[in-house]
């Protein structure tokens, strides 16, 4: 989005021209009878004015602005000439802080129109160094300043980024203009600011940069960006941000505008997607025309698990997903399972048993597999090691989940549903409001439910010394 600047500005008039002498009609002025000779006199000379100056006089302020913007008057002077006045008026400026000050406000004030406001001469030969009476405020806006005057954005970036203040309020708090085309170049290089391994605060200052920018920027800078960024805090403002404008289940998203590069960077901070993702894999997987050998037991696990937790997905925090090799090789050509944001496990007997769902709700994480009737789903409680390994880590696999110890495991054996819905009201977890559950299974069990339920358990867990095993490994213990 472009900047508007909206605020009245009146851009101050060029100095008139002071006719000379010899350009009046008599009796002021010209040719007298026939005369050749004419009065040359100028009554505003840059050398005369210069020279009062040097030698300690008081000139007008119609002389100081001619000093000070009169370009046209140093080039018609020698470059010895013109070496010497710009010296006198850089010395007498640079002593009269007020005066200076203000010279450098009137410089911004012509680049944020896009001219320049002062003579381009004395911009050249603008000092290197401030005098050390000045105060450290016109220092550093004279620093500025001087990189505009070079056309170098990119130090007035580093110059905010490390106040970590934004471009606009900077020269605003300076009394400079702080909207027009400096302020949009600086912005321009704000992503090329930023250190390596930039933090939150330096994230965020960077977002500043982009409010007032065109997308088109915007994604330029998010691509050298990201070649920087190594870490994402969770919940920071900047994580927020890709969150809702980079990643590939949002309706307005620059993810299909990044390359390649950028979207595997992305992919490495987010290992999670959304259940939107996951269904759209099962539905595919579910199609016997994509697996020839399923089987009606496999469909029916697939199709009944996937349905019950999709009616709970607007309570999700984070889904992470991992796929089996095989499924991988067969969803190859029905879509792109980089845009899924998945994570791929390589073979191996662990790996290749189920997917595995990963859900972060409320103050509980789930972990379930969708195949295999002898998976159980586990429930664990959220803590900061845990959620590092099952949403930040790179090498998360079925291997190192068969490894852990759910506090809760439920299995997926008769009535299920009923008694899964049960479990997550216990925990303060309600299904979406517009869910498409059966209406008897938010009833309690029966008696006669009941009995099944217990005689399942007690047949399936009679030889288990450990009854997260199903969890774990999903093989019945004989």
């Amino acid at each position: 989005m472009t900047y508007i600047n909206h605020k009245v500005w009146f851009i101050e008039p060029e100095i008139p021209h002071i006719p000379y002498l010899s350009q009046l009609q008599p009796p002021l002025g010209g040719i007298i009878d026939g005369h050749s000779s004419a009065v040359t006199i100028d009554d505003k000379d840059i050398r005369y004015i210069a020279d009062r100056l040097k030698n300690k006089q008081k000139i007008s302020e119609i002389e100081w602005l001619i000093l000070l913007r009169s370009e046209e008057k140093y080039l018609l002077l020698d470059h010895s000439e013109q070496s010497i006045i710009v010296a006198i008026v850089w010395t007498n400026l640079l002593l009269d802080e007020p005066r200076f000050q203000q010279f450098l406000l009137k410089i911004i004030a012509g680049f944020a129109r896009g001219f320049s406001s002062m003579a381009g001469t004395l911009l050249k030969a603008f000092p290197a160094r401030t005098t050390s009476k000045h105060p450290e405020k016109t220092k550093q806006l004279s620093e500025i300043v001087k990189n505009l005057i070079k056309g170098d954005y990119l130090s007035c970036a580093k110059k905010m980024l490390d106040s970590n203040t934004e471009v606009a309020l900077w020269f605003s708090s300076y009394g400079a203009d702080s909207a027009g085309e400096h302020v949009e170049a600086i912005y321009t290089q704000a992503g090329a600011a930023l250190p390596m391994s930039p933090d939150s605060e330096a994230l965020a200052w960077w977002l500043t940069c982009q409010r007032n920018i065109e997308d088109k920027q915007t994604l330029a800078q998010l691509e050298l960006l990201l070649a920087k960024v190594n870490y994402v805090q969770p919940g920071c403002e900047f994580d927020e941000w890709i969150q809702i404008h980079c990643l590939p289940d949002n309706a307005d998203t620059f993810w299909y505008q990044l390359s390649e590069f950028a979207q595997q960077k992305l992919k490495s901070f987010y290992h999670v997607t959304t259940f939107k993702s996951v269904k759209k894999i099962f539905d595919a997987l579910c199609d016997t025309s994509t697996d020839p050998n399923l089987t009606e037991t496999h469909v029916r696990n697939l199709a009944g698990r996937t349905s019950f937790w999709a009616d709970y997905s607007e309570s999700f925090v984070r889904v992470r997903f991992l796929l089996t090799q095989r499924s991988k090789e067969l969803l190859a050509n029905k879509m792109d399972l980089r845009q899924e944001r998945v994570t791929i496990m390589v073979p191996h007997y662990s790996n290749d048993a189920s997917e595995i769902c990963i859900f972060e709700i409320g103050s509980y994480i789930f972990i379930e597999r969708f195949r295999g009737s002898d998976f159980d789903l586990g429930i664990f409680l959220k803590s900061a090691g845990l959620e590092k390994l099952l949403f930040d880590s790179d090498g998360l696999d079925g291997r190192i989940v068969s490894q852990l110890t759910p506090e809760w495991a439920e299995d997926h054996k008769d009535y299920w549903q009923k008694r899964l819905i049960s479990v997550l009201s216990s925990k303060g977890i309600k299904p979406n409001l517009n869910n498409k559950l059966a209406r008897n299974w938010f009833t309690p069990l029966s008696a006669s439910e009941r009995h099944q339920v217990d005689e399942m358990k007690l047949h399936r867990n009679q030889n288990n010394l450990d009854n997260k095993s199903y969890f774990k490994t999903g093989h019945r213990q004989r």
